[in-house]
């Protein structure tokens, strides 16, 4: 088994800390070497899934703003839109260890929690309407 000098570079490397398509070579290189990269993996599609769960998040919050100024339950509304943002992070962390045990697919787990809130922040946004 021969290993490139470019993967001995990046074993120090935290994988957050490379670029998509460093990352995105790394895996390639590990797995062509038939090493595990569920984890890497899960890292590498979470540099694509990360910047849309903003928009994401924004969908989810829109049913909570309130048009009205003088309506009751700002606190309530601002409480569970808290609430929804942590069950995102948790979900997120939730599908990485799945991925890390062999259980989800890189991929898929990386999409799954954006798809699901996607999801809810448009039927949220549908009934608010």
């Amino acid at each position: 088994m021969r290993v490139e000098p470019d993967v001995l570079a990046d074993l120090g490397k935290s994988p957050e800390r490379m670029g998509f398509f460093q990352l995105w070579g790394y895996v390639d290189q590990l797995q062509a070497q038939g090493q595990p990269v569920n984890r890497l993996g899960f890292t590498l599609w979470q540099k694509v899934t990360m910047p849309l769960a903003c928009a994401v998040m924004v969908l989810v919050a829109a049913p909570f703003v309130s048009l009205n100024p003088r309506g009751g339950g700002r606190v309530g509304r601002l409480l569970v839109g808290i609430a929804l943002g942590m069950l995102f992070h948790a979900s997120n962390v939730l599908v990485g260890q799945l991925t890390a045990a062999g259980g989800l697919a890189p991929v898929v787990a990386a999409w799954l929690p954006l798809a699901a809130f996607t999801l809810l922040g448009s039927v949220l946004l549908l009934r608010a309407r």
